[in-house]
């Protein structure tokens, strides 16, 4: 069965933008793998996010950061969910590769003044008291404060303390990380929930706990440093 042959009827059905920027950009990239980044555990993982974001913070923000941001799924996900109001949406990965499968699979808000923006940088080196990027061979440039910023990643940020300790004091977070320590890239995993918590150190824990899978679990904090 050719997916690509069947997907205009589903796309019409569910009327999702979402859907139908994944198979733009797979049509776009095909040697791209996307087998990881749309897993079923990634996209649950997600959902649990966008879900209690909402509980926790509402439905109103300015502009969202998402770190390690990878294909640009969350936000993705985010913009897709009408439910949540928001400015501008921005991804960060530090694998230049990502930068423009993220952009298309965010197509519409791209085009559309850079309502979405992906950018490549290593998250090591901002100032987060206001975030500037640049792209495009240095010929354009954003320098905006973030209201929220997600890290869905940590297990992947080998020096977390420097990063975490690079954040402004009251600033909004949603970190997610796991204790998957199989994986050659999970370089800073957490044993536990209350693990992950010491590790944070937020100064203030609005929502924590824990979504199990078979082979790992995922911890999630939401909260402000």
């Amino acid at each position: 069965m050719d997916y690509f042959k069947i997907s205009p009827g589903i796309e019409e059905y569910t009327k999702s933008q979402f859907l139908i920027n994944f198979r733009k950009t797979a049509q776009r990239f095909p040697k791209i793998d996307f087998s990881d980044s749309l897993s079923r555990n990634q996209i649950k993982s997600k959902s649990w996010l966008i879900n209690e974001m909402t509980n926790t913070f509402g439905r109103d923000f300015e502009n969202i950061f998402v770190l390690c941001g990878w294909h640009g799924v969350l936000p993705a996900m985010i913009a897709d969910n009408p439910n949540i109001n928001f400015k501008t949406l921005r991804s960060i990965d530090i694998d230049p590769s990502c930068e423009k499968i993220a952009d298309s699979m965010n197509n519409e808000l791209f085009k559309n003044k850079w309502r979405f923006k992906a950018f490549t940088a290593d998250i090591l080196n901002l100032s987060y008291q206001q975030i500037s990027l640049t792209t495009e061979g240095n010929k354009k440039k954003i320098n905006e404060k973030a209201d929220l910023i997600i890290n869905t990643s940590c297990e992947h940020i080998a020096d977390f303390n420097k990063w975490i300790s690079l954040l402004p004091k009251g600033q909004k977070v949603i970190l997610q990380s796991n204790n998957y320590d199989l994986h050659a890239q999970h370089t800073n995993c957490s044993d536990s929930l209350d693990d992950f918590i010491d590790q944070c150190n937020l100064t203030k824990v609005i929502y924590k706990s824990t979504l199990p899978f078979d082979d790992y679990d995922r911890y999630m904090l939401i909260g402000q440093v």
